[in-house]
């Protein structure tokens, strides 16, 4: 059963981009239960920092959910979907994948913040 309040969520995405380049980064879920929706970005691990990769948006439906992505930067393509799911007794963890015409690649969080169970 997925909590009823509001959880904050961090860990870390791979995958590949264009002509196989490899990417990892970190990620950020900010979820809200009640309201069924997830928001959330990803960021690139580079040399100078962590680089903005992309957001998305997204709605819950039981342990599941999925959104549409927004590019913060050229090389993740158009038409990005992510998918994935809850895991755990309480949602403790977050797990999926993401794709478009120019990247994919798989994700996975766990709680760091948890409101209003």
């Amino acid at each position: 059963m997925l909590p009823t309040g509001k959880a904050t969520y961090e860990g870390g995405f791979l995958g590949f981009a264009g002509l196989g380049e490899n990417i990892s980064g970190i990620t950020h879920f900010d979820v809200d239960f009640a309201n069924k929706k997830i928001d959330g970005r990803f960021e690139r691990n580079v040399k100078v920092g962590n680089t903005p990769y992309f957001r998305f948006s997204g709605s819950i439906a039981g342990n599941k959910f999925e959104g549409k992505g927004t590019a913060e930067e050229y090389q993740v393509g158009s038409n990005l979907d992510i998918k994935g799911r809850f895991y755990g007794p309480n949602a403790e963890e977050l797990g999926g994948i993401y794709e478009s015409d120019a990247t994919k690649g798989a994700f996975g969080a766990s709680q760091i913040n948890k409101q209003d169970r």
